[in-house]
């Protein structure tokens, strides 16, 4: 647990709590390995060298608070403002319903490379899964889609994925590091498996 990254966040929450008591904010928002870019909550679980990042958090510091990112946070907004009125109830009931009734579920977009790669990795194991695509809705439905899923994950991209209803990210990122790494670790078929998608 030496390396400079992870004594630069110690040295952020250490000095938020000396300003602030004991409340504390960590400006971790993403960290690269290899030239990879991680998630906030896999750079994390990279710092504290496979622990649990909720763990990792609460041995250095009570109460743990996350700063925004303020490029995710303007893209989140440009979506919502995109998205117009619409009626969140309904679009959100939709996206929950597609995300439980399918075992393995991907918002998606026909033209994005990202979502090509994901598929593909999907359709080399023979998974089965559904897609909704984004771009072929009608009018501003996209848009009022991104911005439901920006309140469920707190990221508006695509590919979204989610596998037995757990978010799993996208093609090479998000919480579980994409369906590529996973990919390439060995994790997504047996995830696959488990929620007969395989």
């Amino acid at each position: 647990m030496n390396s400079p990254l992870f004594l630069l966040c110690v040295l952020l929450i250490q000095s938020t709590q000396l300003a602030e008591g004991f409340h504390s904010t960590c400006f971790v928002s993403s960290l690269t390995r290899n030239g990879s870019l991680l998630g906030r909550q896999q750079a994390l679980k990279e710092l504290a060298n496979g622990n649990g990042a909720d763990d990792f958090l609460s041995q250095l510091a009570g109460g743990f608070e996350f700063a925004k990112n303020p490029v995710v946070e303007g893209k989140n907004a440009l979506i919502k403002r995109q998205a117009g009125n619409y009626d969140q109830g309904i679009i959100r009931a939709q996206l929950q319903a597609f995300i439980d009734e399918n075992p393995v579920a991907m918002l998606s977009f026909t033209t994005c490379p990202y979502c090509v790669k994901a598929k593909q990795v999907l359709d080399s194991l023979g998974a089965t899964y559904k897609t909704m695509e984004l771009n072929t809705m009608p009018g501003l439905q996209s848009y009022a889609f991104r911005a439901e899923l920006s309140e469920l994950t707190g990221r508006t991209s695509v590919p979204a994925i989610w596998i037995g209803g757990e978010f799993v990210g996208g093609c090479n990122d998000g919480p579980m590091d994409g369906v590529v790494t996973m990919q390439q670790s060995g994790k997504l078929e047996q995830l696959l498996k488990n929620v007969g998608a395989l």
